[in-house]
């Protein structure tokens, strides 16, 4: 169990996350990375490019935001 949270925690099996707020895939890693961080964060921006990240995020957030304008359209009393 401990050898299974330790891989799950290590910065080098994940490589890096992606930076959120940028139009593309830019992911970041750790300052003191090995080659295998680095080979993971490359494996990481290739699954995102990959399962479209970007797309389906602006996508997502663009029907939240529609759910919540008709929401408020809807709550606010007619004139």
């Amino acid at each position: 169990a401990f050898a299974q949270i330790r891989t799950d925690t290590d910065y080098a099996e994940r490589g890096g996350a992606p930076l959120l707020g940028v139009n593309g895939v830019c992911i970041i890693a750790h300052g003191g990375s090995t080659a295998k961080a680095i080979k993971n964060a490359i494996r990481v921006a290739y699954q995102a490019v990959d399962s479209k990240l970007n797309d389906n995020m602006v996508e997502s957030i663009r029907v939240v935001s529609e759910q919540v304008t008709n929401e408020s359209d809807s709550a606010t009393p007619a004139e």
